[in-house]
């Protein structure tokens, strides 16, 4: 449907790199960040015509008939090598887009029960035990560019890996993540609307 489809479309398009515009903008300012997303965006939009472009010089789908897919038409005019090839490329860019959004999708979970009276938890292995984290407070200046705004921050070894939010998300995911593309659409949209949208839908995706 065409709901899914713009959901999948927005979701590709945003990534959960997303998530971090504010803080780039208040660190780099707005005419350079401005200027960059301008002209990725430019780049980006120039590719995409490019690529629908080769698509279309497809025998027989010039008018866009067939369904083909993104390493197909180099299988077609570059041979099987350059088909693999970028299949292996193609996944190992969707699997870092996953592990960056299923990580900052954990994040936000852990900040959003963090900075509530339950507060987050965390497995230290090195300790074997589990830490607790709260911070009722409004932020100040200072604690945001010392991190101590952030659940586990103070964690510089990384013995925290296992924390409440990536346990929340595991459970919610996994079996979204089961069902059928055309099935998880409907669980698309409806996560667009979620406060945690970006990281979500990258994950489902």
């Amino acid at each position: 449907g065409k709901v899914g489809s713009y959901a999948i479309a927005v979701n590709a398009l945003a990534g959960p790199g997303i998530l971090q515009l504010p803080s780039t903008y208040q660190q780099s300012g707005i005419i350079p960040t401005t200027f960059a997303l301008i002209v990725v965006g430019l780049v980006s939009a120039l590719c995409c015509m490019h690529t629908a472009n080769v698509v279309s010089k497809v025998p027989g789908n010039s008018n866009f008939d067939k369904v083909v897919e993104f390493s197909d038409p180099y299988r077609i005019f570059w041979g099987r090598r350059a088909y693999y090839g970028t299949q292996i490329i193609f996944y190992l860019c969707t699997l870092c887009v996953n592990i960056a959004a299923i990580v900052d999708t954990a994040q936000i979970v852990d900040s959003f029960f963090g900075h509530s009276a339950m507060g987050t938890w965390g497995y230290a292995f090195d300790e074997k035990e589990w830490t607790h984290w709260i911070h009722q407070e409004p932020c100040s200046k200072d604690e945001v560019e010392s991190g101590d705004c952030l659940p586990f921050y103070a964690d510089e070894y990384g013995n925290i890996v296992l924390t409440l939010g990536y346990v929340i998300t595991t459970l919610v995911f996994v079996p979204i993540c089961l069902l059928d593309l055309k099935v998880r659409q409907s669980w698309i949209v409806g996560l667009s609307c979620s406060p945690f949208g970006t990281g979500f839908l990258t994950e489902v995706r």
